[in-house]
């Protein structure tokens, strides 16, 4: 790996990435060998974790949502919209 550029932390410890990379997140981490390294991240809600930990529910997910995009649906779903009233 070849470095980018030469740079210095400025007085609050501080190290510019540019303009390309503003308002992205990262996560740090420091090797035994005490290189930083950066790595992109994404921020997800509580709730939303575990659809990522379970693959089963994730794979039903994917599909579903597959199949709505190739407008793939079924009409006998209950339309949750609609009430009952009279």
């Amino acid at each position: 790996m070849e470095p980018l550029h030469d740079v210095v932390a400025d007085s609050k410890g501080r190290i510019p990435l540019g303009i390309r990379h503003a308002r992205e997140r990262y996560l740090i981490t420091e090797d035994k060998d005490g290189r930083v390294i950066l790595e992109k991240a994404v921020l997800m809600p509580q709730r939303e974790v575990w659809l990522h930990k379970n693959a089963e529910a994730k794979e039903s997910v994917l599909k579903g949502l597959k199949q709505a995009k190739q407008k793939r649906l079924k009409s006998n779903v209950i339309d949750l919209g609609k009430t009952d009233e009279k």
